[in-house]
């Protein structure tokens, strides 16, 4: 059966490449040195995550209705993914264009 030849295109966050902040090239270099694969956007949304809670602590208070409280209220945070928006359950980050050539994610520039 022949290959198919598809151009596949996507709006993903600026984790993939070499545009991303600092914060995010340093993750990236000790994440694969430790695990020995590439930094994939799950693995940075772990990151931002506990970085998000750490910051809830620090701001809010470390009881659980203290932290609940934390996260309810809207904030901009910093992280891998850039400025991620939080408002309640809701967060908006920067998407770029991007096409997937294989396997790989490519930001178009």
């Amino acid at each position: 059966m022949d290959e198919i030849k598809a151009e596949v295109y996507a709006g993903v966050p600026k984790v993939y490449g070499d545009e991303i902040n600092e914060e995010a090239k340093i993750f990236r270099e000790k994440f694969e040195t430790r695990y020995n694969k590439e930094m994939d956007h799950y693995a940075a949304s772990g990151y931002d995550l506990v970085k998000l809670i750490e910051q809830v602590i620090k701001s809010s208070g470390y009881s659980r209705e203290e932290i609940k409280e934390g996260l309810s209220k809207p904030r901009v945070f910093r992280g891998i993914f850039g400025e991620v928006e939080i408002r309640g359950r809701e967060m908006s980050f920067p998407l770029y264009p991007a096409k997937i050539e294989g396997g790989e994610v490519k930001i178009i520039e």
